[in-house]
């Protein structure tokens, strides 16, 4: 009768003291039985609760296995796309110091997006999760790290020790399959706030005409699709009551400005004439005009780190329900409007130095540790409190944090918008092009999971240096197949500032190495032009419209090359180019074009494109040298047939920093091909 009594009495000391023992000290590792229990989890996601189980206790007693509850480890999500934060929660945590969590995957700690491997919990420190000092929950929140690879992850919670704290919780993320996009796309822009009705501009052939010059353009620059800006609030003029959109209560005033809406009506109806593609977009959050954000909106708020004030920035707020709400009914529009082929979004983001506003949702969202008196400042106090960590001390950490809640708010943003407005045209976004869009708050990756189509990358708003530096920042992101990137300049010659270059020309060597350098193991998938108005009014430098237009069409026609997607393969190779005599230069090189239709070509014409230099001698060699020719004519390329010909070139010296030369190429039923080349001098 004592054995089994022996064996009672050691199931109840065990129940009642070692066990809980084991639980407050928060690991049972190693602490049961002399030999260590073999140790079971069982992961019952359903209720959120980890469970234990230990078999073997000891050669003592009798008990076989005691099946037990591990600290309730909870997440937020088991599946998450790359623009959504994981909550990971400890509730009625028997030990609370120095517990971090970790993101693995196959075994090895991954960085969160705010630049922690070791993610701390803090005390979730207001309402009922606290049980006088004493946390009832703690709280870390994993953002995915930026462009982090889809694909199953494990989260380990850990004490200060390093040692597994709880049963790791596997979750999942996701990435949006991307959609198809036309390889070789090129677009034009139109952002232009007054209305083009009853102006005039000048054509391609020099005649003023109406806006059906636009699409002249468009076709002279081998363009698929017009780009509109259809939807700005400006503040241009006073948001006073019965002002100029005639509102009783400045409030209630319409939210968009007339000339955008024009345009798009007056330019959708002239497209299909001309073959050509519309696509309209919004300025989402931004209110040029020195007369403030209206008061429909919520403005955003900056901050004056020298006075150590607050004030009413010139964009609204992110936070705007109302603005957020109107866009969604002018993108509905858009979509049910047939001739609307593509839906964009500019300036979806935070100005520079403001959206503090927001300050207590970041601070929750992305779990930045507060001053011990948080509870007790007002909102002024923290939304300064925030803004010092950023523009004073220069926190690392939560400007990080900073930088990636910003994305991850304005992809949502986005995601809402397609799902509200019931969208299923191609959306693309125009993002910044420092460093990949992370500085402001903007992330292709986040946008291509929240739905979007396209992301045209602004390589503008950068000097040379800041160009040379924004290339290696992407390609060093940004991988074949990570999303659909078109890039593209402005015309402004202060923004195309070169050692050497022409403006013009260096819009296109710009586009061009923007193309192929912006994404590692492949190219971009189209380029843009911004935009009409620039250069019908903007600061060109004394450079013509068809200057720029040039400079498109031919880093156009290079990227269609390079992606063999063009009906004629032309490249032109500069094989010497030396100093001849006096300000003279001598050029020598081959023209390569290949037919890759299956019908054959009847006629190219081929010439020099030098309207500045007059006293360029051509010379084009084929089956036999043609001296002195200025132009050559080519009588039928078969299908498939490729042709050389060799060219020189004697002519007046180019810039500081070498040569430019642009053929025109006639392609029977093909039309007008301009390629460029820029070469040194050796």
């Amino acid at each position: 009768m004592r054995k089994p009594l022996v064996g009672l009495c050691f199931i109840f000391v065990f129940y009642t003291v070692t066990l809980p023992m084991l639980f407050i000290n928060g690991d049972a590792k190693s602490r049961v039985g002399a030999a260590g229990p073999a140790r079971e989890w069982i992961d019952d996601r359903a209720s959120g609760r980890v469970s234990g189980r230990i078999s073997g206790v000891g050669s003592g007693g009798n008990v076989e296995y005691f099946e037990y509850k591990s600290p309730k480890i909870i997440t937020s999500k088991s599946e998450i796309y790359r623009y959504e934060p994981i909550d990971i929660i400890i509730e009625d945590p028997p030990r609370s110091d120095g517990l971090y969590a970790q993101v693995l995957r196959d075994g090895k700690a991954r960085r969160s997006g705010d630049g922690q491997t070791k993610i701390p919990f803090l005390p979730v420190s207001e309402g009922p999760e606290r049980r006088g000092d004493e946390a009832v929950k703690l709280r870390a929140v994993y953002l995915p790290d930026w462009n982090e690879r889809p694909g199953t992850y494990d989260i380990a919670v850990m004490n200060a020790n390093g040692e597994p704290y709880a049963p790791q919780v596997p979750f999942t993320i996701k990435k949006r399959p991307l959609p198809f996009v036309k390889k070789g796309l090129a677009v034009v822009n139109l952002e232009m706030n007054g209305s083009i009705k009853g102006r005039s501009f000048v054509s391609p052939q020099g005649v003023l005409k109406d806006y059906s010059a636009f699409f002249e353009w468009i076709q002279f620059m081998n363009a698929d699709a017009l780009w509109i800006l259809s939807g700005e609030t400006t503040a241009f003029r006073p948001h006073t009551a019965g002002g100029y959109q005639k509102a009783a209560d400045p409030a209630d005033a319409p939210p968009w400005d007339r000339g955008p809406l024009e345009n798009l009506h007056l330019l959708k109806t002239l497209a299909p004439k001309y073959g050509t593609d519309i696509g309209a977009y919004v300025m989402c959050f931004y209110v040029p005009g020195d007369h403030g954000v209206p008061p429909r909106y919520e403005a955003a708020t900056g901050y004056e780190a020298a006075a150590d004030s607050l004030y009413r920035a010139r964009h609204i707020s992110l936070g705007s329900e109302r603005r957020i709400q109107d866009i969604i009914e002018l993108a509905s529009t858009f979509q049910n409007d047939p001739a609307v082929r593509y839906i964009g979004f500019d300036f979806i983001r935070t100005g520079k130095g403001d959206g503090y506003e927001l300050a207590e949702e970041v601070v929750e969202g992305t779990n930045i540790k507060t001053p011990d008196n948080w509870a007790r400042l007002s909102s002024e106090e923290r939304v300064k409190w925030f803004a010092k960590k950023i523009e004073v001390e220069k926190d690392p950490l939560v400007i990080e944090k900073w930088r990636w809640w910003r994305a991850h708010k304005v992809a949502g943003i986005i995601k809402r918008v397609i799902d509200e407005a019931g969208i299923t045209k191609p959306v693309w976004v125009f993002t910044l092009g420092w460093n990949h869009g992370k500085e402001h708050g903007q992330d292709p990756v986040m946008f291509m999971d929240a739905g979007v189509s396209i992301d045209a990358v602004m390589l503008y708003e950068a000097t040379k240096e800041q160009f040379k530096n924004l290339l290696p920042q992407w390609r060093g992101y940004m991988r074949a197949g990570d999303a659909n990137i078109i890039v593209g300049n402005c015309v402004d010659y202060k923004l195309l500032d070169s050692e050497g270059l022409t403006p013009p020309d260096e819009m296109y060597r710009r586009n061009v190495e923007g193309y192929r350098s912006i994404i590692q193991g492949g190219i971009a998938k189209g380029v843009f032009f911004h935009d009409l108005s620039r250069a019908f009014y903007g600061r060109r430098g004394g450079y013509g419209v068809r200057d720029y237009a040039l400079a498109f069409q031919s880093s156009v026609n290079s990227l269609r090359n390079d992606l063999q997607v063009s009906n004629v393969m032309i490249d032109v190779v500069v094989q010497d180019c030396a100093n001849g005599e006096s300000d003279r230069v001598n050029i020598k090189g081959f023209i390569e074009m290949k037919n890759m239709g299956k019908d054959s070509i009847e006629r190219i014409v081929i010439e020099l494109d030098d309207r500045q230099d007059t006293g360029t001698l051509t010379y084009f060699c084929s089956e036999r040298p043609i001296a002195d020719a200025a132009k050559l004519v080519i009588e039928g390329l078969g299908a498939q047939e490729t042709r050389r010909i060799e060219f020189a070139l004697d002519r007046r010296r180019g810039t500081a920093s070498g040569e430019r030369l642009r053929f025109k190429f006639d392609v029977a039923k093909e039309g007008v091909y301009y390629i460029t080349e820029l070469v040194k001098r050796s």
